[in-house]
């Protein structure tokens, strides 16, 4: 196996998170952990308007990215990560995407 063959099976960081702020952005207000936010990329990479099924395999280990591409997005402030515990106390990384302006507040520049 060349470095070719291993290069098209993963995909690369910029697309891992462009499905991530995608997932994130559709599970607003809702728990949006790792592994909520991987069962939605896989929807989305499993459903297509009619239903069909797409070559997209569910557990073909392209999660690989999911937690690097959600901790470069927050570096990038683009996404928020908080610790909230559960009725147990057991605390869990949920994510959101990073609203920078209040809504309805449009930034002016100065001239």
């Amino acid at each position: 196996m060349n470095s070719s063959d291993a290069s098209a099976a993963v995909p690369p960081l910029a697309d891992a998170r462009e499905l991530v702020l995608v997932a994130v952005d559709e599970l607003d207000g809702g728990a949006a952990t790792g592994p909520a936010i991987l069962r939605r990329m896989h929807e989305r990479l499993t459903d297509t308007e009619h239903g069909e099924r797409l070559g997209a395999d569910p557990n073909s280990g392209d999660q690989s990215l999911l937690y690097p591409a959600l901790h470069s997005l927050e570096a990038d402030w683009r996404i928020q990560a908080r610790w909230l515990p559960d009725a147990n106390g057991i605390r869990y990384r949920t994510y959101r995407k990073r609203r920078l302006l209040p809504p309805g507040l449009v930034w002016t520049p100065r001239s």
